[in-house]
């Protein structure tokens, strides 16, 4: 993989996690309820994110990403469980994949941490501005610059989780009050950090809970009409009605057998 073989950890930046989507929606299968296989997702997330990156929390951030997209898309209304329980569950068995990863995972203790505050502020139920500012402080652990992003913003120490982290507080905020996906994506935004990366992953969540339709027609129609047309062909194909991959099938799109096994064991 062309990550893998670079020499150095890399950029912590959070585009794998922005890119990741299209392995939840590969490995949804709408004749049920239940999320895909923790394990599968994880690891098919942990090789996509590897297409690119080797730093341990670009590759936790978007196994994250890809788990709560999953959530959010298999959820069905229900009387025994919430969207945002939904979303939860899915933090913390990725939280336990993520345990997991070939090489370990540094900052993980600190990800679980986060996570756990990030529900007791939910919990609460405070007015925005003093959850916002709770949520903020929570995310306000940087340890300088460690370099600059495609766009030239900095990139901080640990930011790629903080934006996962900050993505699902609006997503959660979102589900609880019943929001639009115009109102989340602009709580998302408002919460500080980077708003580009923010609402991007709050987007792809809160759109697979929401749907297309609930996407306001002029940011569509901001898209050119080629890209719409590809991207409308590539997700149909991805969300075509299909039973879930099988461990051996996935398998089988991996040229780096180590990478697996190293993750299995």
């Amino acid at each position: 993989m062309p990550a893998m073989a670079a020499q150095d950890t890399g950029l912590s930046d959070i585009a794998a996690a922005l890119r990741i989507a299209p392995t939840a929606l590969l490995l949804y299968n709408s004749s049920s309820e239940s999320p895909p296989s923790s394990p599968l997702l994880s690891r098919l997330a942990l090789d996509t994110a590897q297409l690119t990156h080797k730093s341990p929390d670009a590759i936790a951030a978007a196994i994250l990403q890809a788990h709560s997209i999953s959530a959010c898309l298999s959820y069905v209304p229900s009387k025994t469980e919430s969207p945002s329980s939904r979303l939860w569950s899915a933090l913390s068995t990725a939280l336990v994949d993520i345990h997991k990863m070939p090489g370990g995972y540094e900052t993980g203790d600190t990800t679980d941490r986060k996570i756990a505050a990030l529900r007791d502020v939910m919990d609460a139920r405070w007015p925005w501005q003093r959850a916002a500012g709770r949520v903020r402080g929570v995310l306000d652990d940087t340890q300088g610059d460690v370099g600059e992003d495609h766009w030239g913003m900095p990139l901080k120490r640990r930011g790629v989780i903080n934006e996962v982290v900050a993505a699902v507080w609006a997503v959660q905020r979102g589900m609880r009050r019943d929001q639009s996906f115009r109102e989340t994506l602009l709580s998302a935004v408002a919460i500080g950090g980077s708003p580009y990366a923010v609402a991007g992953l709050a987007g792809a969540m809160y759109g697979a809970y929401r749907g297309l339709s609930n996407i306001p027609e002029s940011w569509v129609d901001a898209v050119d009409v080629s890209s719409r047309v590809r991207l409308d062909r590539v997700a149909t194909d991805l969300y075509a009605p299909h039973s879930t991959m099988s461990a051996g099938e996935l398998m089988r799109y991996d040229n780096d057998r180590r990478i697996y096994n190293a993750y299995l064991s």
